[in-house]
């Protein structure tokens, strides 16, 4: 009987055992190796890169994995570490099943799908500026985006730009036209800031040209001051009231020598002489140093070939980029014929005449004078008046006549006149004063 007792325990022990390490076993299967604990991106455009990153939780242990697409759009590929990547071409809904398995040990496989909603990409600028056109100095030279124009311009030059402005909505429907387009220069260049042109409408899907034309005027540019910087601003709207804008900057540089003169501005006083009057023509000059060196022994030089004149202005000093006012007076001389004459008057950048900076050229015109002689013959007589600079010395003022010679007696600015005056008058009243104390007694 006890052996039989003790036969039974040892059965049941066993069976318990065993169900134990069963259990177990089926436990520990039924513990996945890995799970997939990422979230897709389910958006994408088209033309533009799409990517998801499959991210991996392991339960316990690493283990080396494969990643594979079961289903996917044409042209989308998955790498061994699980980078999903794709450049959708047409919009449209596209299902995506991707599986992530065990490469040794156990065998387990897990999968993930999802779907990604592509849209049409639009362009990056509704009102876009797609190219600037510039005309300097008879050269020309287009942008198509930001960037520096090739033709340097030079003092003098008039600049014309010619901006093209696209409507990128699409064609067809009305409400995508663009009104009132706004087109505004702004730059650290004097006559380029601040213009400013309108384009009533731009159809959609068409487009535009608005051209802005300015002078380099020598008074306001300074070339050490290049290259300059043209900001072009654009702004529209739709009939439905939403607003567009695009932005650019394109950059205008300027031709600069190592050592150049400018002459800014140049006049000559007075250019017809007068009879009787100054034989001086002033010439004033403002001078600027464009170039990119100072310069300090220039020359002016001032010539009338046909009267042999020759007179020159020497050690002008000018830093680079200054300026400066020059005067000097050519005396025209006497006796010349009546006539019209070139007064030429030329700039250097050194003592040396065998290159120009810069030149200018005035007409000065002698008159004929005429004058009027009483001769035997009661005739006029006709002559040349040569031109001579006054005599003596001109006073400024309020002139005051004077009389020469010796004062009278009875001159009125005499002082003895005066105390006679005085004298007769206290007599006149004595005499009264004493009739009118007579009649009174």
């Amino acid at each position: 009987m006890n052996k039989k007792i003790a036969f039974i325990i040892a059965a049941v022990l066993l069976l318990l055992i065993t169900a134990y390490a069963a259990s177990a076993v089926q436990s520990k299967l039924m513990i996945p190796p890995f799970t997939i604990t990422s979230t897709p991106n389910t958006a994408a455009t088209t033309n533009e890169l799409y990517s998801y990153q499959v991210t991996i939780t392991f339960n316990p242990s690493v283990v080396p994995l494969n990643y594979a697409l079961v289903s996917a759009p044409s042209g989308m590929t998955i790498s061994s570490t699980g980078l999903v990547t794709w450049t959708p071409t047409t919009a449209g809904t596209y299902l995506v099943n991707l599986s992530v398995s065990s490469a040794s040990g156990t065998a387990y496989t897990e999968y993930q799908s999802y779907y990604i909603l592509v849209t049409q990409a639009t362009p990056t600028s509704m009102l876009e500026i797609t190219k600037v056109r510039a005309d300097v100095g008879g050269k020309s030279d287009s942008l198509t985006s930001e960037g520096t124009f090739d033709p340097n311009a030079n003092l003098g030059d008039e600049i014309s730009l010619r901006v093209t402005v696209a409507n990128n909505l699409p064609s067809g429907i009305s409400a995508n036209d663009i009104k009132s387009v706004d087109v505004t220069l702004s730059s650290d260049l004097t006559a380029a800031d601040g213009l400013d042109e309108t384009i009533s409408k731009i159809s959609a899907g068409s487009d535009k040209d608005v051209t802005f034309t300015f002078t380099l005027d020598p008074n306001e540019v300074n070339p050490a001051d290049a290259p300059f910087d043209i900001d072009i601003d654009v702004e529209g709207r739709t009939t439905s009231g939403v607003t567009y804008t695009d932005h650019w900057t394109v950059t205008l540089d300027m031709d600069r020598k190592s050592r150049e003169f400018y002459v800014i501005e140049a006049t000559a006083t007075p250019t017809t002489l007068t009879c009787g009057g100054s034989n001086k023509v002033r010439v004033d000059l403002d001078l600027r140093n464009i170039g990119t060196n100072d310069i300090t022994d220039g020359m002016i030089r001032y010539r009338m070939t046909d009267l042999g004149l020759d007179d020159v202005t020497k050690g002008i000093s000018l830093m680079e980029g200054d300026s400066q006012s020059y005067s000097h007076s050519v005396i025209i001389p006497a006796g010349i014929t009546p006539d019209t004459y070139l007064l030429e008057v030329d700039t250097y950048t050194s003592q040396s005449t065998s290159t120009i900076s810069s030149m200018m050229a005035f007409n000065i015109v002698v008159p004929s004078c005429t004058t009027n002689n009483n001769s035997n013959n009661g005739g006029d007589n006709t002559s040349t008046i040569v031109i001579n600079p006054p005599v003596g010395i001109i006073v400024s003022g309020t002139p005051v006549s004077t009389t020469s010679g010796q004062s009278g007696l009875f001159d009125s600015n005499n002082a003895l006149y005066l105390v006679l005056i005085g004298a007769l008058a206290v007599l006149v009243l004595v005499m009264i004063v004493f009739f009118v104390v007579r009649m009174r007694k």
